[in-house]
């Protein structure tokens, strides 16, 4: 095979005048149906070789080429020419193999002597010819040779959901019959090349979902038979090209990005046939062009997350006949909702969150058969029934999985056509509004609820029993509003609840012990409530807690159990500011992810403390000394242990002033500078009369005046200093102002400046 393919020049006989005497002819050749390289098979895939005269006054001499003598002659030409263009297939298949320098589920295997390149896998031929080219998700690595763009009869390229990297060879250009073309979510680099300006039989392009970079090509307009073209999620900056408006066969448009700026070239609004457009992500700005709303084959729209105003115009919708998903959100849009969007009829996902909106829904956006409303964070309001009105409408959408109404200022009552909702609704999200009265007790109807939130509302009354009955609950938010009453011992059904957050309310009773089987809770937020009695023992066998348990500011009280080791996972632990006793548990160094733990201004005792990121303890009743084991603590950034009593022996600052007090983020007085401390040792130390007595130093005005005269420092001295800070701080004089003089200090001043009926000491 290899010497009759070396031979390749004698092909070239097939392009030299046939007869040698005959003039000029024109030959046309037939070859079908070659399935193999042998000889045997292309003698049978021969059908039939005629020579066609262009001039009929040589017909007599061309017949003895149609004769068997011409065709044996013809015939082992043709087979060499055959035999190199397969030869070179092959040699391009073996170089894209060469250049996959990974091959975890060996894809490439067969790619072998052991058949032929027609039966490799993800290789498809037609009459010997390499057609199609097809590992999609192969897990392959490496880059993409330039040999491909030799697989001259190439009709698809699929490499979608790759590892390749590098970028995309110009030799791609040289395929002329390319009409897919899919090298998405791989990890391509660089310009997207402009030879492939000359595959203009492309119908179908996905760059999608690489590290492209520079702008998105202008020659993309020149592929007339494009019909889609997926660039998105890449790197591309700059603005949309309004040669894209030459694209007439275009019906997907995917052009999200990151770096995108400008507007949407009003061109792009008369395109006949597209059917989705796709923008999000991008800095676009100015309106979104009026044609838009007029293009009746549009499907979908997503522009989300740009800089669009302006507003929808009144008859939005009307000529949107097929229009199935209108994401909106993430702009600058104003104005009303428009009614018309109604006319709509296909319209199953409409998302305007995050714009500016304004007004009441209309009640004909609920007779829209939708499966999401997104109108999240914008300024819509009701007031009154009839402001709700839209979602009575919705009841009736079986196929309904999302309604996000937070972030507005709806307010009145919650309707009760809440609860009558499809049961199949996944997500009710209503908070951050107005919304007073009570939750229907009809909610737990809605068992298909994955997430339901009603937080930062003025919701009163109890939390119902029946949000027992919400099986496939995940996510509970309820707080920030004024629900009493106990927490309900149902909440321990939802078996599958991942967080609940019932924080800052007005709660009050003891925790429920059924908490304790909700096996997949990752979050649990009780703080902020009037919550009483022990923790239950069956919240600390919740070893799935990872994210936070926060049970601050209530009246819990008892001692923390050894249970708390079982909290491997958690990474926050809030116990503050409730009534907590006893030994801080030596258990709590098992909770090896523990990275905040806030145990203040509660009763504990104890001195033995192991390794967080941040600690908190102040207000507490520790005693002893900071233990060394805070030393051998790596990951510790934040230590609060104010307000205790662990220092021995307590140490005096002696030099108390305005500069020496800093405010944290909390305001919290904290001293900045121990440069003039000294120990207070016990009475009968030997060392009491030289360390704690003598060199006493401190800044004139603030120092107390016992020290001049007795020589010994006490705790008294710091609290005298600290008044005299305080009215520095008040009255904005310092005590060695030239004002004070004679007998007249600052505490004098300040007594002579308050009438005598208003002093606390009168």
């Amino acid at each position: 095979m290899t010497a009759l393919t070396g031979d390749l020049g004698l092909a070239k006989l097939l392009l030299a005048p046939v007869p040698p005497d005959g003039g000029k002819l024109r030959r046309v050749c037939w070859l079908s149906q070659c399935r193999s390289v042998t000889c045997p098979d292309l003698l049978a895939a021969v059908q039939h070789i005629t020579w066609h005269p262009a001039q009929q006054s040589y017909q007599a001499s061309t017949m003895a080429w149609r004769s068997g003598a011409g065709l044996f002659m013809a015939l082992p030409l043709l087979l060499l020419l055959q035999l190199a263009v397969a030869q070179t297939d092959r040699d391009a298949l073996l170089a894209f193999k060469a250049a996959v320098s990974s091959d975890p589920t060996g894809a490439l295997r067969s790619w072998n002597d052991t058949a032929h390149f027609c039966r490799w896998a993800g290789v498809s031929c037609t009459a010997g010819r390499v057609t199609s080219l097809d590992l999609p998700e192969r897990r392959l690595a490496g880059t993409l040779s330039p040999a491909v763009g030799n697989l001259t009869y190439l009709d698809v390229l699929n490499l979608t959901a790759n590892g390749i990297s590098g970028t995309i060879p110009a030799s791609l250009g040289r395929l002329r019959r390319l009409w897919y073309l899919s090298l998405c979510d791989n990890g391509f680099t660089g310009e997207v090349s402009g030879a492939l300006r000359n595959c203009s039989g492309l119908s179908a392009a996905y760059l999608n979902n690489n590290h492209l970079t520079g702008g998105v090509p202008d020659w993309l307009g020149a592929l007339p038979n494009l019909t889609v073209l997926r660039i998105c999620q890449n790197y591309l900056s700059g603005t949309i090209p309004p040669s894209l408006a030459n694209l007439t066969k275009i019906q997907r448009l995917k052009l999200d990005q990151k770096l995108l700026e400008g507007g949407i070239p009003d061109g792009l609004s008369r395109l006949p046939d597209l059917r989705f457009f796709t923008a999000y992500q991008n800095r676009l700005a100015g309106e979104i062009p009026p044609g838009f709303f007029n293009m009746s084959s549009l499907q979908g729209i997503s522009v989300t997350n740009n800089a669009f105003r302006g507003q929808l115009p009144a008859d939005a919708g009307a000529h949107w006949p097929n229009m199935e998903y209108l994401f909106l959100g993430g702009n600058f849009l104003s104005g009303p909702i428009p009614a018309s969007l109604a006319m709509a009829s296909n319209l199953q996902v409409l998302s305007l969150a995050n714009n500016s909106f304004t007004g009441q829904v209309a009640p004909e956006i609920g007779k829209l058969w939708l499966s999401w409303l997104q109108l999240s964070n914008n300024e819509l309001t009701a007031t009154d029934a009839g402001g709700w009105e839209f979602l009575d409408g919705l009841t009736n959408c079986s196929l309904l999985a999302e309604i996000s109404l937070d972030g507005n200022n709806f307010g009145g009552t919650m309707p009760g056509s809440t609860a009558r909702l499809p049961e199949q609704l996944q997500t009710l999200n209503l908070g951050a509004n107005n919304i007073a009265a009570v939750i229907p007790p009809g909610i737990g109807n809605i068992v298909g609820l994955q997430t339901l939130d009603l937080s930062s509302n003025l919701l009163a009354g109890v939390i119902p029993k029946g949000i027992g009955k919400l099986k496939n609950l995940q996510e509970l938010r309820l707080q920030e509003n004024m629900l009493n009453g106990p927490v309900p011992s149902s909440i321990g059904n939802l078996a599958e609840l991942l967080s609940l957050d019932l924080s800052n309310n007005l709660l009050n009773g003891s925790i429920p012990s059924s908490i304790g089987n909700l096996y997949h809770l990752t979050l649990l937020n009780l703080s902020g409530n009037d919550l009483t009695g022990h923790v239950p023992r069956e919240l600390f066998n919740v070893s799935s807690l990872s994210s936070a348990m926060d049970l601050s500011d209530n009246r819990l009280d008892g001692q923390l159990p050894p249970d708390v080791s079982q909290l491997v996972k958690l990474a926050l632990m809030a116990l503050s500011g409730n009534r907590f006793s006893g030994q801080v548990p030596e258990e709590l160094g098992s909770c090896q992810s523990l990275e905040f733990l806030d145990l203040n201004s509660n009763f504990f005792t104890g001195s033995r403390l192991k390794g967080l990121r941040r600690l908190n303890l102040t207000s507490n009743r520790l005693t002893g000394s900071i233990p060394p084991e805070l030393g051998q603590m790596p990951g510790l950034q934040e230590l609060y242990l104010a307000q205790n009593d662990l220092c021995e022996p307590p140490i005096i600052h002696c030099d108390l002033k305005p500069s020496n007090v800093l405010l944290d983020e909390d305001m919290t007085a904290c001293i900045g500078d121990f440069g003039l401390a000294k120990l207070l040792l016990d009475p009968g130390s030997q060392v009491e009369s030289t360390e704690s007595t003598i060199g006493i130093r401190g800044t004139i005005g603030y120092v107390a005046p016992e020290y001049g005269t007795s020589g010994k420092v006490s705790t008294y001295g710091d609290v005298y200093s600290f008044g005299i800070t305080l009215l520095d701080i008040f009255v904005g004089k310092v005590p060695t102002d030239y004002a004070f003089r004679d007998d007249l200090t600052l505490p004098e001043f300040c007594r002579r400046s308050i009438p005598r009926e208003d002093r606390a000491d009168s």
